[in-house]
């Protein structure tokens, strides 16, 4: 698949499809083209934004997406997992991805930051 992806228009590929590719190019390190193809595919596609909550896809290229409402909404879903991330990838996802890269996002505020969840973290850290 990888070999495919520059015959394809990614605005033309389905949904599923991209998602596969943009797997296959991680898998060869092709990572330029990876990011291309998950931005140009990233809003219509759910398996791709699924793909990024089960770490099949790195959570860095949602930064590339953070302008999108469905990039918070993945994320979202990614801080929801806190309890099972290991120490440095919860500090990552909330000092890389959420305070640098998503903070001045009106809807990281609305569906992240003023989510309950939010409060749940803050109390995991403290302990």
């Amino acid at each position: 698949l990888a070999g495919f992806v520059v015959f394809c228009d990614p605005t033309q590929t389905p949904p599923v499809l991209a998602a596969a590719m943009v797997r296959s190019l991680l898998v060869v390190q092709q990572l330029d083209l990876a990011r291309s193809l998950f931005e140009a595919a990233f809003v219509r596609s759910k398996k791709i934004q699924a793909m990024v909550t089960t770490s099949n896809i790195p959570v860095d290229f949602l930064s590339s997406v953070k302008s999108h409402r469905a990039a918070s909404l993945v994320l979202r879903r990614l801080l929801a997992t806190y309890e099972s991330l290991d120490r440095a990838a919860l500090c990552h996802l909330l000092e890389r991805v959420l305070l640098e890269e998503f903070r001045d996002e009106q809807h990281c505020l609305e569906l992240v930051l003023s989510n309950s969840l939010t409060q749940d973290i803050i109390v995991f850290c403290r302990i």
